[in-house]
């Protein structure tokens, strides 16, 4: 009797460590957003990196022609996100907290650098630089 017993446990004991995750509940998170330009025009091509000490390394991720963005089965932490842009200034998001199950949602408005409007500068063809 004590032998069936002890394998009776063994196999429950199997089986509730092979029972999937999603038994349990959600237990990641996403981050999702929008890159836009000043205009609110979303930036295609934008690079957007997020970091956590929940995480091993640093995910990242390209906007799509949209400008949106998408980080998904994250584990539950405080995430940093980074997002760059050619003709763009840096931006930094610290702080994003983020709860098994849940969805953040992280939308940027970039700002062009000095002297750009995002693109090559163009000069007037009759202009020419001072010395």
């Amino acid at each position: 009797m004590a032998r069936k017993t002890a394998t009776g446990l063994a196999v429950l004991a199997a089986l509730l460590v092979l029972v999937p995750s999603s038994f349990a509940g959600d237990q990641t998170g996403a981050i999702r957003g929008r890159i836009v330009d000043r205009q609110g025009f979303g930036l295609p091509g934008a690079y957007i990196y997020v970091a956590s000490p929940s995480l091993l390394g640093i995910e990242n991720y390209i906007t799509s022609d949209t400008g949106r963005y998408g980080f998904v089965d994250l584990p539950p932490g405080i995430y940093r996100l980074t997002v760059e842009m050619p003709g763009f200034k840096t931006v930094n998001v610290e702080g994003v907290v983020l709860a098994a199950g849940a969805t953040a949602t992280v939308n940027v408005r970039m700002e062009t650098t000095a002297g750009t409007l995002g693109g090559p500068s163009v000069r007037p063809a009759g202009d020419r630089p001072r010395p």
